[in-house]
C-alpha cells in the first residue's frame, strides 16, 4: 500500500500541455501514459514492470491498449531492473520521498522530547524548525526538468540541431526564439517531438516551414496542423520574415522566397 505522501501527485500544467512529446500523443496515447505515470508515483519505487498486462491494466484504455502501445512505450524510460519508469517523475518522486521522511525524523525526535521532559527542549524547538523547513519544501514542490539521468534534460541550442532538408534553418531559428521568450525549454525530447510533427503534416501535403511560421505569428511554442482548405506554400510573411532576420544580422535583404 501506498504511503500517505505519494497519494499526492505533482502536476506542472504548463510544462504537460507545453511539452512536444505529449502534444505528439494520440488521444487514447496520451491518456494511457497520464494513467501509467500516476501509478508509477504510488509504487515503491516510482516503477512498473514492463509487462503488457500490466501496463495495459494501468493504462486504463482497455481493448485501445494495441493501437497506442508503441508510442506509450516510447515515452517511458527503461532501469537496469528491465521495469519502465520517467526518469523526470522519479527524480521528483526521490524528492517528496526525503522531504517526508525528514518530516516525520523531526516529528518523533519532538514527540520523544515531550514525553522525556514534559515540555520542548531546544533540541525539540530545532526538531521542530526542521519540520516547518521540510513542511515548506514539500508544499512548493513542483515537476520541472532537474532529473540528471534523463535523455530529456539535454538541452539543444537552435543554431546545434540536425534539421531535415526540408526545414528552413532561419525559419527554424525564428521559432526556437518564440519558445525561449516563453521559457519553454528546448530540451531533446521536445525538439524531436516537434520535427515528428512536422513530418506528418509534410507528409499529409503541408509546407513545414509555412505551419513554423504560423507559429512564429501567434506566439505558439508548439506546431498544429493547419487548418482544411488553408494555403500549403510559403505565404508573404515567410519573406518579410526572413528579410527582417537578415536585416537585423546585416545582411542584404532576401528576394522572393523560393515558389512564391
Amino acid at each position: 500500500m501506498s504511503e500517505p505522501w505519494n497519494q499526492w501527485y505533482p502536476h506542472d500544467i504548463d510544462t504537460w500541455q507545453g511539452s512536444g512529446n505529449i502534444q505528439a500523443l494520440s488521444d487514447t496515447g496520451y491518456r494511457a501514459v497520464h494513467n501509467i505515470m500516476q501509478d508509477m508515483w504510488k509504487q515503491e519505487d516510482c516503477s512498473l514492470p514492463c509487462d503488457q498486462k500490466v501496463l495495459r491494466k494501468a493504462s486504463r484504455v482497455a481493448d485501445r491498449w494495441e493501437n497506442c502501445k508503441e508510442e506509450v512505450m516510447d515515452y517511458f524510460d527503461r532501469m537496469e531492473s528491465g521495469a519502465i519508469t520517467n526518469n523526470v517523475l522519479r527524480g521528483k518522486w526521490m524528492k517528496a520521498k526525503v522531504v517526508y521522511e525528514s518530516r516525520q525524523k523531526a516529528a518523533k525526535k519532538t514527540n520523544k522530547t515531550k514525553t522525556n521532559h514534559g515540555k520542548p527542549s531546544k533540541a525539540s524547538r530545532s526538531a521542530k524548525q526542521s519540520e516547518t523547513i521540510a513542511s515548506r519544501s514539500a508544499d512548493t514542490l513542483t515537476v520541472t526538468d532537474t532529473s540528471t539521468t534523463t535523455k530529456a534534460k539535454t538541452i539543444t541550442p537552435a543554431n546545434a540541431v540536425e534539421l531535415p532538408e526540408w526545414i528552413d534553418r532561419e525559419v527554424w531559428e525564428g521559432f526556437m526564439e518564440v519558445r525561449r521568450n516563453k521559457r519553454a525549454k528546448p530540451t531533446e525530447r521536445a525538439i524531436k517531438g516537434i520535427l515528428k510533427q512536422l513530418g506528418i503534416f509534410r507528409n499529409k501535403g503541408h509546407d513545414p516551414n509555412a505551419v513554423l511560421e504560423t507559429s512564429i505569428r501567434a506566439n505558439y511554442t508548439d506546431v498544429y496542423e493547419p487548418k482544411a482548405g488553408a494555403t500549403n506554400g510559403k505565404s508573404d510573411g515567410y519573406s518579410k520574415f526572413v528579410e527582417s532576420v537578415r536585416n537585423r544580422q546585416g545582411a542584404a535583404p532576401v528576394g522572393p522566397s523560393p515558389g512564391s
